[in-house]
């Protein structure tokens, strides 16, 4: 059931409302994959107390919480390019950080919390202490797994199916994807390990196994949060005797330019939706009211990228005829 707006939409209204969810539901989708997987390498791993095994399963979960919460951080519905070394220093020794320097900032955080939870959810996974090789090589496979999605850019899907069927659709492509990451992060640690043997070997099948079972957790989770972040949200409420306009709260989204990115990109989604579909016939006709302000307003917002962009190539445009005007003048 689609969420209906009726007061704000910027973070308030949305992401507090929806991250706290996802952030419930990736810690309860984690838990089967935690037991199943300290049940398989029992008889490997070391022997532990019960409370030391309470640990380890607090530990694991707070490494996943605090990497969706910096995946979050990371992810945004359009692709940004981030700024150079040079920027980004210059921005943090002026104390700054706008722009794309703010993008890089959250993709360092990212790539940094990335290989810290690797490192403690293979150890808490296995039962070795933090700072062996086993979490060292969590440490190093955390940071290409967080270089690798270090943006990460939400798909909208215009056929909003409901929440459950979208996750179990995506939930085989995480697997497979799990297997490909274990695969290639234990292909690019097999010269951190010496000399062949029979142990090494062993060792090596033990952290492939750890290593899909963390990035299962993770690829999972990205799947979650793709669900949540891009569910359809209403950006109206109903008609009633005396209300104002239903459309209202539409418009005021598509015109705010402070709004969220992820706000933004779901009220397009809902004015698609609602221009396309014979469905909320109340909320067509307040769109295509009698005078046709709202529409107006509607198109005049959905317009104005294209003018931009029209505007850059009269810009990019004029600059090369000038410097060709100059060049035969000299001449």
């Amino acid at each position: 059931m689609t969420r209906v707006v009726k007061r704000t939409f910027g973070v308030d209204a949305i992401l507090r409302d929806r991250l706290p969810r996802f952030q419930r539901w990736q810690s309860i989708q984690s838990i089967p994959v935690y037991f199943l997987g300290k049940t398989l390498l029992s008889p490997l791993s070391p022997s532990t107390t019960f409370f030391g095994a309470v640990y380890a399963f607090i530990l694991f979960q707070f490494s996943l919480f605090v990497f969706s919460t910096s995946m979050f951080l990371a992810s945004s519905p359009q692709p940004f390019r981030g700024a150079s070394p040079i920027e980004f220093l210059s921005a943090l020794l002026k104390r700054e950080c706008r722009g794309r320097s703010k993008v890089t900032l959250r993709m360092v955080i990212f790539v940094a919390c990335s290989g810290i939870c690797a490192s403690m959810a293979v150890v808490c996974l296995y039962g070795y202490v933090l700072f062996g090789a086993l979490g060292l090589k969590g440490f190093i496979i955390g940071l290409m797994y967080g270089w690798s999605y270090k943006t990460w850019v939400y798909d909208f899907p215009i056929i909003q199916r409901a929440p459950f069927r979208r996750y179990k659709l995506g939930v085989g492509q995480a697997f497979l994807q799990a297997v490909k990451l274990a695969f290639i992060g234990g292909v690019c640690l097999l010269p951190l390990s010496g000399q062949p043997a029979t142990g090494d070997l062993i060792e090596h099948v033990i952290f492939f196994f750890v290593s899909f079972l963390v990035f299962l957790c993770w690829e999972l989770n990205r799947n979650l949060m793709q669900v949540f972040m891009t569910k359809r949200l209403v950006f109206a409420i109903a008609p009633t005797r005396g209300s104002s306009n239903p459309s209202g709260y539409l418009v005021e989204a598509l015109e705010d330019t402070t709004v969220n990115p992820v706000v933004r990109y779901l009220a397009y989604l809902d004015l698609c939706m609602v221009s396309v579909t014979h469905c909320d016939t109340w909320r067509r006709a307040a769109l295509f009211e009698t005078s046709g302000e709202t529409y107006k307003r509607v198109i005049a917002v959905c317009l104005s990228p294209l003018e931009k962009l029209t505007l850059a190539l009269n810009e990019s445009n004029e600059q090369p005829f000038y410097k060709l005007q100059v060049c035969v003048w000299g001449a």
